[in-house]
Parts: C-alpha cells; structure tokens; sequence
C-alpha cells in the first residue's frame, strides 16, 4: 500500500510538473478557395505537444461554427514525432471558428490510472480566426504565443575556399527553415537563437520575410525563412535553438522555446 502510494505521488508530481500547458497552437490557418464553380471552406490547425514525459496525449480542437451553436470537439492526426515534442494537425470544414487546443493526457502503471486535461485557449480568449478576417471579432488566421517553428532542416552545402590560386571545396552544417508569425505590426526582427556548446555561446540567425498566407484567406499569418552555415562538417554537428519574434512597435520579444526545453537538430535530421 506504502509503494502504491508514493508511485501515485510521484506520478502526480511528473504530470503537474510542467511549468506551462503541454500543449501549444503553432498556427491556425482558415481557407476560403473556389474553382469550377464550386467553394470550399476550411480550416487547418497545427499542434505542438510536449511528448517527451510520461503517459499518453490525445490532442483535440474544440471548436464552435457560431455563437449558440453546441462546441464539438475534432481529434487531431499525428504528423511527426521529434523526442521532445510531437505535432499533429486536423482540418475542420468551417472557415469561421472559435476553438482552443485541448488534450487529454492519460497513465497507467500498477493497476492505477491517471488522468488529466489540459489547454491552449489563448489565455482564456480562444482563438477566433476567419478567412480574410471577415467577421467581427475574427482574424485571418492566428499563430499561438505569435511566433512558432514550422520547419528547421541540417544539412551539409558546400563552398570554395580559394588560396595561392587553387580551389579547396569546404563542407558546412547548414540550418534552414520557416518560421511561422503573427502580423501585428509592419515592422519585426524574426529568427532563431542558437547555441552549439549547450549556451556557453550562441548566435542570433535573422530570418527574412518571405510571403503571407493570404492566398485563401489567412493574411495575419507571416512565413519568416532563414539559411545559415553553422559550422564547418565533423566541428559539431548538432544544435540547439529557440525562435524569436521581435515587435519593434512595442518592443516585446515573443518566443517559442518548445515548451523551455528548446528544439534540437542532428546532423541531417529535420524538426517540425
């Protein structure tokens, strides 16, 4: 009974150890596209959970089409398992909604079970997105904590390095990637931060703008690229990183450091 007991303290101990929810919106895309005379509405949601603990997540979007209309609850795919986090994603038929990230988390070890729900509902606002923003209340589309990791690949490029007239080929771990923003005013410094030497030292790498998701309706949401050779191949080939988004109207820097424990990428391995 004794050990049964101190298994279940330290269980709920593990699960309520998370400093922030284990769960996190990257980025809530609605659509509104037509062709051949015919119209489609949708809306495409991107999830983050913290996987790298105990027990099982099962992410959903809650969601409601309209005031007064019952919230139903839409179970997301798994996309991609990365260790430390894992994403998934669903798309639901509506461009106009209101919804926030829940997810179930569940254990069961002894013969004992626990359990535990928990949220991304945009600090208690949810998230209301619309295509083009058309309805009151409503973006075109939202990015939750306003910045979020879409991509980071590691790869080896190449370059010339040329002295006393002869051409010597060098090889370069090369980090690149998107970065995914949420549009609250013109003016931002977007990019990562990066160590390779577990924060000893780092380096900023700025990312440049590179489009709207304006195409079907989701404008507030900005795709933010960037490419750097990090360090020559063989001198370390694994990193460490956090992205960071500027507001230089206000001044405030918003981060996704993938739940404080930030994203990590091996030589020739890509991280969604």
């Amino acid at each position: 009974m004794k050990k049964a007991l101190m298994l279940a303290m330290l269980v709920v101990a593990a699960a309520g150890a998370w400093a922030q929810s284990p769960v996190r919106l990257v980025y809530a895309e609605p659509c509104q596209t037509s062709g051949g005379g015919m119209s489609w509405y949708y809306t495409d949601y991107y999830v983050h959970v913290d996987t790298g603990g105990i027990g099982v997540y099962i992410p959903y979007i809650h969601y409601q089409t309209s005031a007064g209309q019952p919230w139903q609850d839409a179970a997301m795919s798994l996309l991609g398992n990365y260790g430390t986090h894992s994403l998934y994603y669903v798309r639901i038929q509506d461009a106009s909604l209101r919804a926030a990230v829940k997810c179930n988390w569940f254990y069961a070890v002894s013969g004992m079970s626990f359990w535990a729900t928990y949220w991304d509902n945009n600090e208690g606002a949810d998230y209301r997105t619309c295509a083009w923003g058309s309805d009151p209340g409503t973006v075109a589309g939202d990015v939750g904590g306003h910045v979020g990791l879409q991509v980071c690949s590691n790869y080896v490029s190449s370059s010339t390095f040329r002295w006393n007239g002869r051409a010597f080929p060098l090889f370069w771990n090369t980090v690149s990637g998107n970065i995914v923003v949420e549009n609250l005013s013109f003016a931002k410094n977007v990019g990562i931060r990066l160590t390779k030497d577990n924060w000893a030292t780092f380096q900023d790498i700025p990312a440049t703008y590179a489009y709207n998701m304006w195409v079907a309706g989701s404008a507030n949401v900005e795709v933010w690229k960037f490419n750097k050779k990090v360090s020559l191949l063989g001198l370390g080939s694994s990193f460490e990183f956090a992205v960071y988004y500027t507001d230089q109207a206000t001044g405030i820097t918003y981060w996704d450091n993938n739940f404080e424990q930030n994203y990590q990428v091996s030589a020739g391995g890509v991280v969604k």
